[in-house]
């Protein structure tokens, strides 16, 4: 979804530059960084769910467990 979003938006851009349209320029770049924003969220919401996944799979023994350390 996201890639086809950002080449989407390239071709307004270069669709603005042959009409000498400003607006559909801007839109173009609007619907790039639209695409670019939208694939970091994802990538940061993978991150988080990896970093979820492995504190779920921690030992509770690792860090102390119920005794906060102590035996």
């Amino acid at each position: 979804m996201g890639l086809f979003d950002k080449w989407k938006g390239r071709a307004k851009q270069m669709a603005g530059d042959v009409t000498d349209s400003a607006a559909t320029r801007r839109e173009g770049v609007q619907e790039e960084r639209t695409a670019e924003a939208k694939e970091e969220a994802a990538r940061a919401e993978e991150h988080a769910e990896q970093k979820r996944t492995e504190a779920s799979q921690a030992s509770p023994h690792a860090e102390g467990g119920e005794h906060g350390g102590r035996p």
